[in-house]
C-alpha cells in the first residue's frame, strides 16, 4: 500500500511539473510597455501552472499644477493562479482595464522595439560617407 501511495505522489508531482508554462511577468513601467523597450526592461520570466495573462490599463491623469487631463497607458504581465477572467472592465479611476488570457509558453510577450545591427551598421555607413 504504501509503495502506491509513493507512485501517486511521484506521479501527480510529475504531473503538475509537465503542465507547468512560462509566463512573462512585470507590473506596469516603461520597461512592460507594448512594444518594451531593452534598454529598460523589467520584463521577468516566471513559471505558471495555469493562465498567463497581459492586462492593459488605461486610466485618466489631472495634473495638479496644469489642471490639464491626459490619458495614461500601462500593461501590465503575469500568471493568474486560478481561472483566468478575461475581458474589460471600467475602473473607479475613470479609467479601463481589459484582461487578455493564454495557456502557452511565454504567450503574453510584447515585440521589443531597439535599434537593430543592420540599421546601426547603415547609419554608420552613411555617417563615414558624408564626414569624409
Amino acid at each position: 500500500m504504501n509503495h502506491v501511495i509513493v507512485v501517486l505522489t511521484v506521479l501527480s508531482a510529475v504531473l503538475a511539473y509537465s503542465n507547468a508554462i512560462n509566463c512573462y511577468y512585470c507590473d506596469g513601467g516603461l520597461g512592460c510597455s507594448d512594444p518594451y523597450y531593452d534598454m529598460y526592461s523589467k520584463i521577468q520570466k516566471i513559471e505558471c501552472t495555469q493562465h498567463c495573462f497581459k492586462d492593459q490599463v488605461t486610466d485618466e491623469y489631472r495634473d495638479p499644477i496644469t489642471q490639464v487631463t491626459t490619458e495614461r497607458k500601462f500593461i501590465r504581465r503575469g500568471c493568474s493562479s486560478s481561472k483566468c477572467q478575461k475581458g474589460c472592465k471600467n475602473n473607479d479611476e475613470g479609467g479601463r482595464s481589459c484582461r487578455h488570457c493564454c495557456r502557452k509558453n511565454l504567450c503574453n510577450s510584447a515585440p521589443k522595439k531597439g535599434v537593430s545591427l543592420l540599421l546601426a551598421l547603415v547609419l554608420a555607413a552613411a555617417a563615414r560617407i558624408f564626414m569624409g
